[in-house]
C-alpha cells in the first residue's frame, strides 16, 4: 500500500510538472503572436525578390537578443543621468522617452540591420531596408511580449499586439526607409542612416510619451499617433515599389532582367 501512495505522490508530481511546463509554452507561444502577424503582414509588400527565410530568421533572433542589453543600459542610464530629475514630472517622462527609451531601443535595431544584412547580397531592393529593420523591430518586440507575458499575465497580449508590437515595426520601418535609400547611395550613407534613425526616435519617443502621460485621459490619442505612423509606413513602402506595390504578384508579371 506504501508503494501505491508513493507511485500515486510521484505521479502527481510529475503530472504538475507537466502541467506548468504546457502553461509556461503555451504562454510563449501567446506571446510570440504578435510579431509574427504583423511579420507576415509587412513581408507581403516585398513579394517580387523575397527576402531568404533563412536571413528574415536571423535579424528576427537577433532583434530578440538586443533585448537583453536594452534592459541593462536603459536602466543604468535612468540611474546615472536622471539622477534628481522628478520621476513623476513631464521632463522625466520626456527625456527618458526620447533619449534613454526610443535612443537605445532604435540605436540597437539599426546597428543590427547595419552590421548583419546591409551588405548582405540578398539586401538588392530599396524595400529591404524595411522589411529587415521590421523584422528586428518585431525581434525586439517579441521580447516585450515574451517578458510583460510572463510578467503581467496572457491579457496584455491583445492590448500589445495592436499598440506596442506594431509601433515597434513603424518606427523601425521608417526608419528602413532611410536605410535602403542609404544602400543605393554609398555618398549619403551616414546621413542618410542618421536621419533615419532621428525619425524613428521621434515616432517610438512620441509613442512613450503619449502612453506614460498623465494627462492622457482616453486611448484616442494612442489611435491616432498609430494610424499616422501606420500611414507614413505604407506610403514609404509605395515609394520604394512606386510600380509593384501589391499584396501579391499579378497574374503574369514582367520582371526586370537580371
Amino acid at each position: 500500500m506504501a508503494i501505491l501512495y508513493k507511485l500515486a505522490g510521484n505521479l502527481k508530481r510529475g503530472y504538475n510538472v507537466f502541467m506548468n511546463i504546457w502553461q509556461y509554452l503555451l504562454l510563449f507561444s501567446i506571446a510570440l503572436i504578435p510579431s509574427f502577424f504583423w511579420l507576415w503582414f509587412f513581408t507581403r509588400y516585398d513579394w517580387q525578390k523575397k527576402e531568404p527565410a533563412a536571413l528574415i530568421l536571423k535579424v528576427f533572433i537577433w532583434g530578440v537578443l538586443c533585448g537583453f542589453p536594452i534592459i541593462f543600459l536603459e536602466q543604468s542610464l535612468e540611474n546615472y543621468f536622471l539622477v534628481g530629475v522628478e520621476t513623476s514630472g513631464f521632463l522625466f517622462l520626456v527625456v527618458k522617452s526620447f533619449l534613454v527609451v526610443a535612443l537605445l531601443e532604435e540605436g540597437f535595431k539599426m546597428l543590427v540591420v547595419r552590421n548583419k544584412v546591409f551588405y548582405h547580397p540578398a539586401f538588392d531592393e530599396r524595400v529591404d531596408g524595411i522589411i529587415y529593420c521590421v523584422t528586428v523591430g518585431l525581434g525586439l518586440a517579441a521580447f516585450e511580449n515574451i517578458a510583460s507575458i510572463f510578467i503581467e499575465g496572457p491579457s496584455l497580449v491583445f492590448y500589445r499586439f495592436a499598440t506596442t508590437t506594431l509601433m515597434h515595426a513603424l518606427a523601425a520601418g521608417v526608419m528602413g526607409f532611410f536605410i535602403g535609400a542609404a544602400k543605393f547611395n554609398p555618398d549619403k550613407e551616414k546621413r542618410l542612416i542618421f536621419l533615419g534613425l532621428v525619425i524613428a526616435i521621434i515616432f517610438h519617443g512620441t509613442y512613450n510619451v503619449i502612453v506614460k502621460s498623465a494627462y492622457t485621459q482616453n486611448i484616442t490619442y494612442l489611435l491616432i499617433w498609430l494610424l499616422v505612423m501606420f500611414s507614413v509606413v505604407l506610403a514609404l513602402i509605395k515609394l520604394t515599389t512606386p510600380t509593384t506595390c501589391r499584396l501579391s504578384p499579378p497574374t503574369n508579371p514582367t520582371r526586370p532582367p537580371e
